[in-house]
C-alpha cells in the first residue's frame, strides 16, 4: 500500500558554536522520511530546486527509498532555507520561503498524478502560505473525491506568508477536506489563540474533524464527536524536540494504515501510542529525522 505526501522541502540550518549545520527538513518531508522507514511505500510530491541544497535534499530522500517520479525540478528557483535556534531543546524558526521552488507548485506539474496508484494522502505545512497551495488543494480534491483517505498536519508558522488572512483560510479549508488532523498544541494556540486546553478541545469539537492534539512530554489528546482519549508519552532523554510531530505523524498514519483507516476510538488510541514511541526516539538526537526510528526498532520499542 502506498502513501502520497506532498508539501515543502527545506534545509534546516541549526545554528551552532561556530556556524550553522545544514539538515534535510520541512514537516511533510519528514513525515514522507518517517513513513518509509516504516515500511511503507512513499511517493512524494513537491517541486525542488536544482541548486545545491535541491540536490542534497533529492538525492537523501531517493536514499531513502522514496519514489520522487511525481515531483518536479526548477533550475532557475532556489531551495527554502529555515535557520533553526534551540532554546531549552525547543526550535525557533527564521524561515525564508518567498520565491522559491517549493513555494511555487503549480495545478499543470501534478497533472500526471495516479491517484489510484495510492491509498491515502498527507499534506500540510507552509506550502499552505505560497501560492502552491492552489496546487495542493486541487491534488487533495482529487484524492478526496476518489475516496481516499486524508490525513493534514497545520504546522503553522508566523511570519512565512505574505498574506497572513489568506494562509490562515488556507489551513480552516485544508482542515475540512481532512480525514484526520494531527495538531501540536502550540499550533492550536496561534490559530485559535486560546491558551486553555479546554478551550482548545472545545474549538476543534465545532470542526468535527477527529484531530489528534500532540502536547510533547505531556502526550496527546483524541478528539473524536465528543469523546476524548489521553494517551501517555513515552518517557525519553530529549535533546532536541525538532521533528517529533512529524515522527508522531508518521507512526500515526503507519497504524491507521495497517488497520485499513478505519478510524474510531480504538484505532486512533493504538495510532497515537505507535506516534508517541516513533517521536520518542527522534527526541534523542540533533535535527529533524536523523534519529527516525525503522520499523523493527519501534516494534521491539512497542513489544516491552
Amino acid at each position: 500500500m502506498k502513501v502520497c505526501v506532498i508539501g515543502e522541502n527545506l534545509v534546516d540550518l541549526f545554528k551552532t558554536e561556530n556556524g550553522f549545520q545544514p539538515h534535510v527538513g520541512g514537516s511533510s518531508l519528514n513525515v514522507a522520511v518517517g513513513l518509509s522507514r516504516l515500511g511503507v511505500e512513499v511517493g512524494y510530491v513537491t517541486k525542488f530546486s536544482n541548486d545545491f541544497f535541491g540536490r542534497m535534499i533529492k538525492e537523501t530522500l531517493l536514499s531513502e527509498g522514496i519514489d520522487l517520479s511525481n515531483s518536479v525540478t526548477s533550475d532557475n528557483l532556489h531551495t527554502t532555507l529555515s535557520f533553526v535556534f534551540m532554546h531549552d531543546k525547543v526550535p525557533s524558526f527564521e524561515i525564508f520561503n518567498r520565491c522559491t521552488a517549493d513555494s511555487s507548485l503549480k495545478v499543470e506539474e501534478l497533472s500526471n498524478i495516479d491517484v489510484d496508484e495510492f491509498e491515502a494522502i498527507h499534506f500540510g505545512s507552509i506550502t499552505l502560505a505560497s501560492s502552491s497551495a492552489k496546487a495542493i488543494f486541487e491534488l487533495v480534491r482529487e484524492f478526496k473525491e476518489t475516496g481516499k483517505f486524508v490525513t493534514f498536519d497545520p504546522n503553522y508558522r508566523r511570519n512565512v506568508a505574505e498574506n497572513e488572512e489568506e494562509y490562515v483560510k488556507n489551513i480552516f479549508e485544508a482542515w475540512k477536506m481532512a480525514d484526520i488532523v494531527k495538531l501540536s498544541l502550540e499550533d492550536a494556540n496561534a490559530l485559535f489563540h486560546e491558551f486553555t486546553l479546554n478551550k482548545i478541545i472545545e474549538t476543534v469539537r465545532h470542526l468535527r474533524v477527529p484531530t489528534v492534539i500532540t502536547k510533547g512530554v505531556e502526550g496527546a489528546d483524541v478528539v473524536i464527536e465528543k469523546k476524548i482519549i489521553h494517551v501517555k508519552a513515552v518517557e525519553t532523554n530529549v535533546l532536541d524536540t525538532t521533528g517529533c510531530g512529524d515522527a508522531f505523524s508518521a507512526g500515526m498514519i503507519y497504524s491507521l494504515l495497517k488497520d485499513s483507516f478505519n478510524v474510531d476510538t480504538y484505532t486512533l488510541e493504538r495510532a497515537c501510542k505507535v506516534g508517541n514511541v516513533v517521536a520518542s526516539f527522534t527526541a534523542k538526537k540533533t535535527g529533524a529525522f536523523s534519529s527516525f526510528p525503522h520499523l523493527k526498532d519501534v516494534e521491539k520499542s512497542l513489544s516491552t
